[in-house]
């Protein structure tokens, strides 16, 4: 990652991605979110400190493939999360390749996914090769605290 902005509205959680890569390489990503801010309920990982995240986001963004998975099993384990049959809860907007930079914008639909109603998250995302044989990148710096969106305007 280069850039990694997020954002909000009544409606939406916006997020904008500058990387160094491109949109044919089926990057895989995994968006995880702590919807409640609480830190006995989701996901614990030590890789995205400082949240526990009860939402996952999995897949390419670009070929209609991003899976829904809510945590409900043990904190400490990744495999307590269970797939969600979701429709139509996130948009790619602009997409621009430039120079060995993908630069892209998107939003996740508050009224659709688990919790994203509330008064703020914390966000974290994980890049794999389209393969998952290997992480390309974080956001934030792997072992750096997840992003906070206050939204208690």
């Amino acid at each position: 990652f280069i850039v990694s902005k997020y954002d909000y509205d009544g409606e939406n959680v916006y997020f904008y991605f500058e990387q160094h890569t491109a949109k044919a390489d089926g990057n895989i990503y995994d968006f995880y979110i702590d919807a409640d801010n609480n830190p006995a309920t989701g996901y614990l990982t030590g890789e995205i400190p400082n949240g526990a995240y009860e939402v996952l986001l999995e897949g390419t963004v670009f070929d209609e493939w991003l899976d829904v998975y809510y945590h409900t099993g043990d904190q400490g384990s990744f495999g307590g999360y269970a797939y969600q049959s979701l429709a139509e809860f996130y948009i790619i907007g602009h997409v621009e390749e430039s120079g060995g930079v993908l630069k892209f914008e998107g939003a996740l639909k508050r009224s659709k996914l688990k919790g994203l109603t509330g008064q703020g998250l914390k966000i974290g995302v994980q890049v794999f090769t389209n393969d998952f044989e290997a992480i390309i990148g974080w956001s934030p710096d792997l072992y750096s605290d997840a992003f906070y969106l206050d939204m208690s305007e």
